[in-house]
């Protein structure tokens, strides 16, 4: 029995080891590895949800809690042929074998060294890696009433593989590749460990390592029931995000707050693999709540402070950011440092965007942009509504750009929009590299805002087609092409090209409007008719903003006008030199003109303005108005731009005031306007002073040789006058008030008035200044003369009465003009025997009259005066009056010789020594 006892014994212990030796071959031996690789990655697989490759040897510790250690683990991409999705040197995990035999998940202690993840999207939008219905579930997994997360249906998915377990990972190289964004993130992670705490009621995070060759890390705290904390870092950029659970009984999912602060942007476009082309710092808050799949965001604001001292910001709300509803965004620019805004541009090419503000509204890839209003230091503007707009494509370019694709614009009606443009932007960030082509289709509105629904339908439609690029290296526009239809009341043709908008280089337009008949194009608008006949404006601009040529023509019946400009800049001054020539002008025709040009313009006027104050008049002590417009009931402004620190030389009124100006006049016939045959003049105007001359005019057989001037600055209303007149035929004056007595003789002299040029009356009733009318040889057929200043007998025995006629020697009015008051003290008609001197005054605006004539003989002031005549009373209805027994005068000084070298035509009272 002891030897049976002991062979059984013995035989036991053999099959032990035989057991023992067996186990081991099979969890140790290579000659079994192939069956091991293929068990694990048999249970693996099932676990993840998707294969999973040893490629090199699986060992197990046994024990009631087993170890095993995996070498060369791989998971392959299911989607990407030849990719793996991970790539594992080492891996190993705790099993507990009476958990499992229990039903109950065994596995946990994850440690991975040397893992290389790949997660690539490619350009068709294949992903290496492949969501499971089990992942997409676990991504809006709820927080139960007891405040721990609700178990997946079932354990299939890395996600839900790795989820409740702990897991240490160590030399992680992951890759985040988007091939169709562009953009690309290599993490080289020192660590990455997800620890079960506190029994397995508290998730801790944390990560160090490298993004992009920059800092990174991260740091988590999820207790179950309980706030939680995220905190990261890339390089100088910190986030958290900070918040607690929803119970399940009010919904479930989380509230969280979310805080951004960028450190340096320009560190943040480096880590984005993005040129290092912005620097400053930013900032970005919200609260966030994600609840049944849908994420909140409230009370959202944003802040970039650039480097050179512009500012944007942003601030409102996302409905659903999950699924891209309901974006309200308030934006808004200061495109300069604070306290140092671009100065008032005096050129085109000086314009700057100064701000802007907008409110941003969208759905989807769709947004709007709402009451947008821009700043420049020129002028402000807006748009109520602006879009729908749409981008189709946000990426990365190969050389490091932001850039976007597909942009699509649309405003107006949605289902007949008036403005559709697209495009892209190859560099957002310094907006370069960009093409926009589209179309503007409307009602005359575009143009004329102010229209009634009726008069816009009478005026037709504006088209449109534009494209605007920066191909050449700079912004232009290459192309405008615009048009009206639809109406026969107006055509209007447009075709522009500018080489650099910012510049005007390459500028070249050409602009055409004919209008078939002013009279029904001025009805339409219900405005004040004025029948001008047909109208035809047209005008050629090329060059750029600092020297350019241009050439306009006027039409109108058989008037005609062309001008030739030269412009440019010298020493910071505009430089303007041309001509303006006609060969035919019809007065009539041409008055007719400007009155319609008028009329239109205060179309285009209407409402357009905020009050503002003219750039060049300081109001004068004189209640005018400013020439361009008769004052109405309706407020009208001037047609100039609001009130600026500095001149805007866009502004045609201020360029006068600044800019050194001429341009030669040549009319060389003129009908309609009678005895005015032809003008032929230059205008100048250089530093606020303009001036036109020498104008010369015929009228009525007389000649004007004047000199127009005026200060645009000061008192830019107001006209000087001075030169001088001569041809004026003595007959033609007498004819012209009514005396019928055959005359000759040429009157002309010196002038030099000033007055307010709001209309000719009012440049009549304010004129002030001096004239003087001379003549020199004549004669008039009548003895009167004599008469008066001899006597009657010696009159009687004249060879004027013999001959019915009296030769004048000469005549000389020297005039002194105040404001409607013409006044003289010398004024003088002299014949061979006789000198009449006058003095007195007239005032039209008063309508009177004060005039005394004393007629004596040549050379002897001190006799009597035979027939004195006054001329007193109403302008319009004068009281003459002979005064009988004449007059007789004296020097106060008692001076009576008169010198041997008698001045004619100069009173001979003051000649007296």
């Amino acid at each position: 029995m002891r030897k049976l006892l002991r062979r059984l014994g013995l035989g036991t212990l053999g099959l032990l080891v035989l057991l023992s030796a067996l186990g081991w071959l099979l969890l140790e031996s290579a000659m079994f590895s192939p069956m091991r690789r293929s068990l694990v990655e048999d249970r693996l697989s099932k676990a993840i949800g998707q294969p999973l490759i040893i490629t090199k040897d699986v060992r197990v510790f046994l024990a009631p809690i087993s170890r095993f250690h995996l070498s060369g683990v791989e998971i392959p991409s299911q989607s990407i042929a030849g990719m793996n999705l991970a790539r594992l040197d080492l891996m190993e995990f705790d099993l507990d074998l009476i958990a499992m035999a229990q039903g109950r998940a065994g596995l946990d202690n994850l440690v991975v060294q040397g893992a290389r993840i790949n997660l690539l999207t490619q350009e068709d939008g294949t992903t290496s890696w492949t969501d499971t219905e089990t992942d997409l579930a676990g991504k809006d997994t709820q927080w139960d009433a007891s405040d721990t997360p609700a178990a997946p249906q079932d354990n299939s998915g890395i996600l839900a593989f790795l989820r409740g377990r702990t897991a240490q990972f160590t030399s992680v190289g992951l890759k985040v590749e988007d091939r169709i964004s562009g953009f690309s993130f290599d993490f080289d992670l020192d660590s990455l460990s997800l620890a079960q705490l506190d029994g397995g009621r508290r998730v801790g995070l944390n990560s160090k390592g490298l993004i992009n060759g920059h800092e990174f890390g991260i740091s988590g705290n999820y207790p179950q029931g309980a706030p939680f904390t995220t905190e990261a870092t890339f390089g100088d950029l910190a986030m958290s995000f900070d918040g607690q659970p929803i119970p399940a009984s009010d919904g479930g999912g989380f509230r969280a707050v979310f805080d951004l602060k960028t450190g340096d942007i320009g560190d943040l476009l480096e880590v984005l693999k993005l040129q290092r082309v912005l620097e400053g710092d930013g900032t970005l808050s919200a609260d966030v709540e994600s609840q049944a799949g849908r994420v909140k965001v409230d009370n959202l604001s944003a802040k970039i402070d650039f480097a050179e001292g512009q500012v944007l910001t942003a601030k409102g709300s996302i409905a659903d950011l999950a699924h891209r509803e309901g974006l309200d965004l308030e934006v808004a620019g200061r495109l300069h440092p604070e306290d140092r805004p671009p100065p008032p541009a005096g050129l085109v090419r000086d314009i700057r965007l100064a701000g802007f503000e907008a409110q941003i509204v969208g759905q989807g890839n769709s947004f709007e942009l709402r009451h947008l209003e821009f700043q420049t230091n020129a002028f402000e503007n807006g748009l109520e509504r602006l879009g729908p707009a749409s981008i189709a494509k946000i990426h990365r370019t190969p050389d490091g750009r932001l850039a976007m694709d597909g942009i699509t614009l649309k405003a107006g009606p949605a289902d007949a929009p008036i403005l559709e443009a697209r495009g892209y932007i190859h560099d957002v960030l310094q907006l370069k590299d960009l093409a926009v082509t589209g179309k503007l289709d409307g009602a005359a509105t575009l143009l004329l805002p102010d229209l009634t629904p009726d008069q816009a339908g009478r005026m037709g439609r504006v088209e449109a087609q534009f494209k605007i690029d920066d191909t050449a290296g700079h912004l232009g526009l290459s192309e405008l092409k615009a048009q009206t239809l639809g109406t026969d009341l107006w055509e209007l043709a447009l075709s522009a090209r500018v080489g650099d908008v910012r510049d005007l280089e390459g500028m070249d337009v050409d602009f055409d409007l004919q209008v078939a008949d002013t009279a029904r194009l001025l009805s339409a608008l219900d405005q004040k008719v004025v029948d001008a006949g047909a109208l035809d404006l047209s005008a050629r601009l090329q060059g750029n903003a600092t020297a350019f040529t241009s050439t306009i023509g006027l039409t109108n019946g058989n008037s005609h006008l062309k001008a030739a400009l030269d412009a440019g800049i010298k020493q910071h001054v505009p430089v303007v030199r041309g001509s303006l020539h006609s060969d035919l002008v019809r007065i009539d025709d041409f008055q007719d003109t400007l009155a319609a040009v008028m009329e239109l313009v205060a179309v285009f006027r209407k409402d357009r303005r905020p009050e503002a104050q003219p750039l060049v008049l300081p109001k004068d002590d004189v209640d005018v108005q400013p020439l361009v417009l008769p004052k109405d009931d309706t407020k009208v402004q001037p047609l100039v731009l609001p009130k600026m620190d500095a001149p805007n030389l866009l502004d045609p009124e201020t360029l006068l005031t600044e800019a050194d100006v001429e341009v030669a006049v040549d009319i060389r016939k003129i009908t309609g306007q009678k005895g005015v045959s032809s003008v032929s003049s230059t205008f100048r105007s250089r530093d606020g002073k303009a001036s036109l001359g020498p104008l010369e005019v015929s009228y009525g057989g007389g000649y004007f040789n004047l000199d127009l001037a005026s200060d645009l600055v000061n008192a830019p209303l107001f006209l000087s006058v001075s030169g001088s007149t001569r041809g004026w035929q003595l007959q033609h004056l007498l004819s012209a008030t009514g005396v019928k007595l055959d005359a000759d003789g040429t009157l002309g002299g010196p002038l030099n008035v000033r007055g307010n040029i709001r209309s000719l009356d009012t440049f009549l009733d304010t004129m002030r200044g001096s004239a003087t009318i001379s003549m020199a040889g004549g004669h008039i057929a009548t003895s009167l003369l004599e008469l008066a200043g001899l006597g009657v007998v010696p009159w009687l025995f004249s060879p004027e009465l013999r001959h019915g006629s009296t030769r004048i020697v000469c005549v000389r009015a020297p005039l002194r003009i105040d404001a409607g008051r013409v006044s003289s003290d010398q004024l003088v008609a002299e014949t061979a025997r006789v000198q009449v001197v006058a003095k007195g005054s007239i005032d039209w605006l008063r309508d009177t009259i004060s005039l005394r004539a004393e007629p004596r003989p040549v050379g002897k002031p001190l006799d009597r005066s035979a027939w004195p005549i006054d001329v007193t009373g109403m302008l319009t209805d004068p009281q003459v009056k002979l005064q009988t027994g004449g007059a007789r005068s004296r020097r106060a000084d008692g001076a009576d010789n008169m010198p041997a070298d008698r001045k004619p035509c100069v009173p001979d009272i003051y000649q007296l020594q």
